[in-house]
């Protein structure tokens, strides 16, 4: 019994000392995820502080996400799991996840928007939008 609680005294010691190296990530300085309405009003508000995966989708019995979006206007039109944002090399690229509706980005919030591959990664930058079905996700 001595043995078992020395290993899981290290183990934590170490799990400790990873959480010490871990490295704030951000999207060109930022770190938040904004939900807006048709107004552009901000309806909700991720920190996607420390995350280095983001899954966006709807929360449906076991089916959990990191961005639940199934209390949104728009939940019907976003599949359980829509699409993923991943950190790679210092930056975030969103992928789609094969969702029936899509996944689209707008650059800088105007313009045309473009649409998302689920085997190319875009990479996401500030002030982008990002359209998962009908909801408009703003990076800040």
């Amino acid at each position: 019994m001595g043995i078992t609680a020395i290993v899981f005294f290290i183990l934590a010691v170490l799990d400790a000392g990873k959480a010490k190296r871990f490295v704030r990530k951000k999207i060109n300085g930022s770190s938040i995820l904004l939900l807006l309405e048709e107004e552009k009003s901000v309806t909700a508000v991720w920190d996607i502080y420390g995350k280095t995966s983001i899954v966006f989708g709807r929360n449906e019995g076991e089916n959990q996400v990191d961005i639940n979006l199934r209390n949104t206007d728009y939940a019907g039109t976003i599949d359980r799991k829509h699409a993923v944002m991943n950190y790679c090399n210092g930056s975030w690229y969103i992928e789609d996840l094969d969702s029936e509706n899509g996944t689209r980005i707008q650059r800088g919030g105007e313009g045309d928007q473009y649409r998302v591959s689920s085997r190319k990664p875009c990479k996401v930058e500030k002030n982008d939008i990002i359209y998962l079905g009908l909801a408009s996700i703003r990076i800040r």
